[in-house]
C-alpha cells in the first residue's frame, strides 16, 4: 500500500526545489555566477530534486508494481515501462539523473553555465513529474 503522506512530502519537497531553481535562474548568468553561494545552491537543488523523484518513483514501483530497483537511471527507466511516467518525461528526468551523478561524482569538473543552462531549460519538467504522478494516485484511486 502506497504511503501517500510520504509521497505528499517528498512531491512538497520537490516544489519547493522548484520554487527555488526559478529563483537562482531568474538571476542573470554574470551575477549569478560571481556569488559562489548560488552555484552551490543550484547544484544541492538539482540533487534534492532528484533525490526526490527517486524517492517517488522507487516507492510506488516496490509498492505497487513489486519491482525494486537499484539505482537511479534504473528507476526511471523502470517507472516509464510500467506507466508511472511517459516516455518523454523518463528521457528528460534520466538528463537530470546524468546530471546529478556528474554533480557527485565529478564534483570539480561540472561546467556551471551548463548546469546554469539546464536549469533554465528543464526546471519545468519537475512539474511534469509532479503532475504525471499525480494523474497515476487518481488514476489508481478510480479502480
Amino acid at each position: 500500500m502506497l504511503n501517500h503522506s510520504r509521497i505528499t512530502r517528498v512531491k512538497d519537497d520537490i516544489y519547493d526545489a522548484y520554487l527555488k531553481i526559478k529563483e537562482l535562474t531568474s538571476i542573470p548568468y554574470g551575477e549569478f555566477s560571481k556569488d559562489y553561494k548560488n552555484v552551490l545552491a543550484l547544484r544541492q537543488l538539482i540533487l534534492q530534486t532528484a533525490e526526490g523523484i527517486a524517492i517517488i518513483c522507487q516507492h510506488i514501483l516496490a509498492k505497487d508494481f513489486a519491482r525494486p530497483v537499484t539505482g537511479y537511471s534504473e528507476c526511471i527507466t523502470r517507472s516509464q515501462e510500467v506507466g508511472l511516467i511517459s516516455q518523454k518525461l523518463s528521457e528528460k528526468l534520466n538528463d537530470l539523473i546524468s546530471l546529478r551523478n556528474l554533480i557527485v561524482h565529478r564534483y570539480w569538473k561540472i561546467d556551471d553555465k551548463k548546469l546554469y543552462t539546464h536549469a533554465i531549460n528543464d526546471v519545468e519538467d519537475l512539474l511534469m513529474f509532479l503532475k504525471e504522478i499525480d494523474e497515476y494516485i487518481v488514476k489508481k484511486q478510480d479502480r
